[in-house]
């Protein structure tokens, strides 16, 4: 009996323990045990697949997000995946043992342009019901290999070169490394000598160094990505340099017909000093210093250069070169370029300034000569318009640019047309025409003396003319009331070019008699017999010109300008101050015209 009882003992330890660890890896918690104990599935788990993302040649990212255990408790979650529609946990699968409703899921081992489809799944305890998300299909790209290009090597020495790359396309993974790799055999790869530039899917420059002189390299950018595959641009072939100059040539500027702009900056003077240096061109490619070239000095500095006696409409390549004192002649690259067609130059008349009775100045700009030197500019003038250079004019050197010309033998009173010009081997083109009258504040002119010259936006100037007052030579009266002997509400303006009206209102309100208005209108000096009280911003004109003008004493002198229906604007014509008087008062008066 005790030997029985001791079988059954030793044959139940083994089954509870079995029994434990059984539980102990299925349920986490006691709490969770126990709960699990009295819980049984009733369905199976509701879950929803997630959109296939990061789809490369190989690989894919996609996962689920359970909705619903069905009465027990997940086990397993994951993606399923297989060629055909409907994928089970029989095909392919990945599973996601993280916590949380949601998870994702990396998928691999796909082949490259190929049809997929997936579904999330969740697998329940206790009975193990299994449970399918909705279907996505997906295709895979291309390739997994990254697409980039090679630059072109530059800036070569004896023992150095520059070079570099541009990925453009990542292949279906992010770039992880990139650079030039070289080798002396075309077709180098990263198993020779390379440079490390960073990641990412960017431009980038590479210095390779450590190269013997005078030698032919291969060179190709690379870009390896996370996949770990590595792509190439295309192969470049440099040889380095020993004895030459190195250097680089300008872009070509300031492109006329028969001339342009270039240059070039000597990077290494080979095996001794540079004495010369310049850019050399031809009208066939790889010009050399047997043809057409400049001569900037010596010395390794950048320097620029002017290619004359082009050809119109012509292509050129040109090229900097640079020579050693050991006789060695290093060139640039190569540019071209196309000469313009032959056209007028253009250029523009300065406005004339300084102007006087018998002199002004202008001038011209001249910001492009069309092609062809320019060899002769100035202006020309005429008094009937559209001068030319048959009529008077100017000489004012050559080129482009701007220039100032003195106008002289001018007539008073007399307008004048004024056209820039410029002349080279074929013709001759104009500026646009300006005009201005040969006058000055302080001329006699037209019966007294020019006061003011009316400027834009004033009354009484008019565009294209030149307008103004003149003063009467001397006081038309020393005193003399401003009304005739009675106060009227009289409408003046105290404007410029109002004083011709202000006077005849006056006089028609006043009638006959001896006052200011109608001692002005009297006067008749020259001859003419359109003269007036000047208004009170007229007046005070001929204050700020008094000294241009003369025969001013330092008194109070008449405008024809109302202040109110007994008093009147005076000008104090010694300390420039305006202010208003009674009318029977007595001052000065000086007449206007205008012209």
């Amino acid at each position: 009996m005790k030997i029985r009882m001791i079988m059954l003992l030793l044959i139940g330890i083994p089954i509870f323990f079995t029994s434990c660890k059984k539980d102990e890896n299925s349920i986490k918690t006691i709490a969770e045990t126990n709960s699990l104990k009295s819980k049984q599935a009733t369905s199976t788990p509701t879950v929803a697949t997630t959109v296939v993302t990061s789809i490369g040649a190989n690989s894919a990212t996609s996962g689920g997000n359970i909705i619903d255990n069905g009465g027990g408790y997940i086990v397993d979650r994951g993606v399923c995946w297989s060629l055909t529609p409907n994928p089970t946990i029989l095909n392919n699968k990945v599973g996601n043992t993280g916590g949380g409703t949601s998870f994702i899921c990396n998928i691999t081992g796909l082949s490259p342009l190929t049809t997929y489809y997936v579904r999330a799944y969740a697998i329940s305890a206790p009975e193990g019901y299994t449970g399918y998300g909705n279907e996505i299909s997906f295709t895979t790209t291309t390739m997994d290999f990254p697409v980039l290009t090679t630059s072109a090597p530059y800036l070569i020495t004896a023992t150095t070169a520059n070079s570099g790359g541009n990925v453009t396309y990542n292949g279906s993974s992010y770039v992880i490394a990139k650079g030039v790799c070289w080798s002396p055999a075309a077709n180098p790869t990263i198993a020779d000598n390379k440079t490390s530039q960073g990641s990412g899917a960017t431009s980038f420059t590479s210095s390779i160094t450590g190269l013997s002189p005078f030698t032919t390299y291969h060179v190709r950018a690379y870009a390896t990505n996370i996949g770990g595959y590595t792509a190439y641009g295309i192969d470049y072939s440099f040889t380095t340099y020993s004895v030459y100059p190195v250097l680089t040539t300008n872009n070509a500027s300031a492109i006329s017909a028969t001339y342009a702009t270039s240059g070039g900056n000597v990077v290494y003077g080979g095996d001794s000093y540079v004495i010369s240096k310049g850019v050399c061109w031809s009208i066939n490619s790889n010009p050399t210093i047997a043809n057409s070239k400049t001569s900037q000095g010596s010395g390794s500095i950048p320097f620029t250069s002017n290619l004359t006696n082009l050809a119109p409409t012509t292509t050129y390549y040109c090229r900097a070169y640079a020579t050693n004192i050991s006789g060695n002649t290093g060139y640039g690259n190569e540019i071209s370029f196309t000469t313009t067609a032959i056209t007028n130059p253009i250029l523009t008349t300065t406005p004339a300034t300084s102007i006087s009775s018998t002199s002004a100045i202008s001038g011209g700009n001249i910001s492009d000569d069309g092609g062809l030197p320019v060899t002769a500019r100035g202006v020309c003038w005429n008094t009937t318009g559209n001068p030319t250079i048959g009529n008077s004019k100017t000489t004012d050197g050559s080129g482009t640019g701007t220039f100032t010309s003195s106008i002289t033998g001018l007539t008073l009173g007399n307008y004048y047309s004024v056209r820039a010009y410029a002349s080279n081997s074929i013709n001759t083109t104009y500026g646009n025409e300006i005009r201005f009258r040969a006058v000055k504040i302080g001329d006699n002119f037209q019966g007294g003396i020019i006061a003011y010259i009316f400027q834009p936006g004033e009354p009484g100037y008019v565009s294209g003319a030149t307008k103004g007052i003149i003063a009467a030579l001397s006081d038309q009266s020393s005193g003399l009331r401003w009304n005739n002997g009675s106060n009227k509400h009289i409408t003046t303006s105290s404007s410029l070019y109002s004083g011709s009206t202000n006077t005849s209102e006056i006089i028609y309100q006043q009638e006959a008699g001896t006052y200011a208005a109608s001692c002005c209108r009297n006067y008749q000096g020259g001859g003419y017999t359109d003269w007036s009280l000047p208004s009170k911003n007229e007046l005070h004109k001929l204050f700020i010109n008094k000294t241009s003008i003369g025969g001013f004493e330092e008194a109070y002198y008449w405008s024809s300008t109302q202040y109110n229906i007994s008093s009147a604007h005076f000008q104090n014509f010694y300390n420039g101050s305006t202010n208003a008087s009674s009318k029977d008062q007595t001052y000065h008066v000086r007449a206007i015209r205008y012209f």
